[in-house]
């Protein structure tokens, strides 16, 4: 049987929007009463007579595979305690709903199609083996699943950005179904398939933050997190290295002797991105207090997470507002990644979409592993000069504020305590100069970057450390001069700045122009991107280039 805590499996990973809801209840109903040592004969007819007068067996939705799920588990206690006519008829619209596998559309509704042409069909062969409808149900449960596994992910466990909102509930589904199966002294999966699920066992980790809930869900809706769940799926697995990494960031999870002896230099790298899933998940280490970014565009879409410790700073869309001489830009294009870099130091991400009118938008994500801080920004590229106003709107979690420091541009974002240090880095540090735009929370109590420029590409970026232990200390900024065959170089060809928090200095540089030999700082660049670290002798040790 499957194993678990005292309430239903079936609430593992169960979707916000059932909480709460005749199907919740339904689930906790019938998990006391195939648990229950004493008898609810009478009130659990009624109600399976009513639910039986509301159904169709041709329905394909989340609310109805989760309601036959929950009765066919019911079905062996039932049989002792309704005539048969009743219990034949539910049996038989059960079957009917394992059987009819083109009943749901995989890609239409996913979880829905898993619940009902896989699971059930998996729940059923293993209630009833030797009945002559429910001896084929494992197969066919079995190709189900495993199709829907393959088609689902990468090829290395990661969902579509698109369908990351069912991640839970559909490992839930896979995990209860294998468990079963191996009751049987069968699988779920086909060996391929079965891989994947290994894989998703590790992105699910990876995609979990400090209480176990899910990266982009909302920050004040129930988490799904289940401690029974993963501690399932990580049993059905075997593997150390995930067993390590799930005792290191998942609450209540203890470790076990294999995790806690398990060697760190064999511990998977905390970083990953998938092209086809368009969807990347960092962490600067495997600790539950740990920076974590998490970033997914699809579409004309792009939402991004940064969180630290049990504190997300912010958790949603980012909406950019951009006008080109005063004429508004819409996207003219997807989104589509141009670069991806990752090692021991630092994690980077580009992506790029067209504007209506030509011009090119290209924003950078870069996550400092070692020097625990978030780089972003949004580079403006066109052909011919124009004026560029430009506006970014960052959304802040509900239990963040933003705390602007007086004099400078600057501010803190603090939750239950500070969490993000936020420089804009092309402004001015001063307040006095209001010329180039501004980061403040507007009427709506939303944070909003502005930024404008006169040329043919503007740098729109901001720093945000995420080292609690230097927000008390000094900092500032500078934007830098950069020139080329030792004439100054305009803000539109490239940008230099430097940032300091404390005692911790770094450099970043931005062609927005060709890539050329171009002097910064006495050091020669001839790349597009450039991230450095100022050593105390002042030399500076680069953290990436990107050419």
């Amino acid at each position: 049987m499957i194993p678990g805590g005292k309430e239903s499996s079936l609430l593992w990973g169960l979707p916000v929007e059932l909480h709460q809801t005749p199907t919740s209840d339904l689930l906790q109903f019938i998990h006391r009463f195939v648990a229950a040592k004493t008898s609810a004969d009478a009130k659990v007819a009624r109600r399976l007579e009513a639910w039986m007068a509301n159904q169709d067996r041709r329905e394909c939705s989340i609310r109805f595979g989760f309601d036959c799920l929950a009765w066919a588990q019911a079905l062996p206690r039932l049989a002792s305690i309704l005539p048969a006519a009743p219990w034949c008829q539910l049996f038989e619209l059960l079957l009917d709903v394992a059987e009819d596998a083109a009943g749901c559309d995989l890609h239409e509704d996913p979880l829905a199609s898993q619940l009902q042409s896989g699971e059930l069909a998996v729940t059923l062969a293993y209630l009833f083996p030797q009945h002559d409808r429910c001896a084929p149900l494992m197969v066919r449960g079995r190709e189900f699943i495993s199709h829907a596994v393959l088609e689902l992910h990468d090829g290395e466990g990661l969902p579509h950005a698109q369908d990351l909102h069912l991640l839970p509930a559909l490992l839930a589904s896979w995990t209860r179904s294998e468990w079963l199966a191996r009751g049987a002294q069968a699988s779920a999966m086909e060996e391929e398939a079965r891989n994947q699920y290994e894989w998703l066992v590790r992105q699910a980790i990876r995609l979990m933050r400090w209480d176990g809930s899910l990266m982009f869900s909302a920050v004040d809706e129930p988490s799904l997190w289940n401690k029974h769940l993963m501690r399932a799926a990580l049993q059905l697995n075997d593997d150390a290295a995930d067993d390590a990494i799930a005792a290191r960031v998942l609450p209540s999870l203890s470790k076990s002797g294999k995790s806690s002896s398990h060697r760190t230099k064999e511990i998977p790298e905390p970083a990953v991105y998938s092209e086809w899933s368009e969807l990347c998940a960092t962490r600067t280490e495997w600790k539950r207090n740990a920076p974590q970014v998490g970033v997914a565009f699809s579409e004309r879409n792009y939402r991004c997470e940064v969180s630290i410790a049990r504190e997300v700073l912010w958790s949603g869309d980012f909406n950019h507002d951009v006008t080109i001489d005063g004429k508004r830009q819409q996207m003219a294009s997807d989104w589509t990644e141009t670069c991806w870099f990752s090692d021991e130091d630092a994690d980077y991400l580009e992506v790029e979409c067209d504007l209506t009118n030509g011009w090119v938008m290209q924003r950078q994500v870069l996550v400092a592993r070692q020097g625990r801080f978030f780089y972003f920004a949004d580079n403006l590229i066109g052909s011919q000069a124009a004026r560029v106003e430009y506006a970014l709107e960052l959304p802040v979690s509900p239990q963040m504020k933003f705390r602007p420091a007086t004099e400078t541009y600057e501010g803190l974002l603090v939750g239950s305590k500070p969490a993000g240090l936020v420089m804009p880095l092309g402004l001015p540090e001063w307040r006095t100069d209001s010329s180039r735009g501004n980061l403040q929370v507007d009427s709506d109590g939303k944070l909003v970057l502005t930024q404008s420029a006169e040329g043919k590409a503007m740098c729109a970026p901001l720093y945000v450390d995420l080292q609690p232990k230097r927000f008390d200390k000094p900092l500032t900024w500078r934007q830098l001069t950069v020139a080329e065959k030792l004439e100054i170089q305009p803000a539109d060809v490239a940008v230099g700045y430097r940032a300091q928090v404390g005692k911790a200095q770094w450099f970043f540089y931005r062609s927005l122009a060709p890539a050329a030999n171009r002097t910064l700082l006495g050091q020669n660049l001839s790349h597009e991107f450039v991230c450095a670290k100022f050593k105390s002798d002042g030399t500076l040790d680069e953290l990436i280039e990107i050419e």
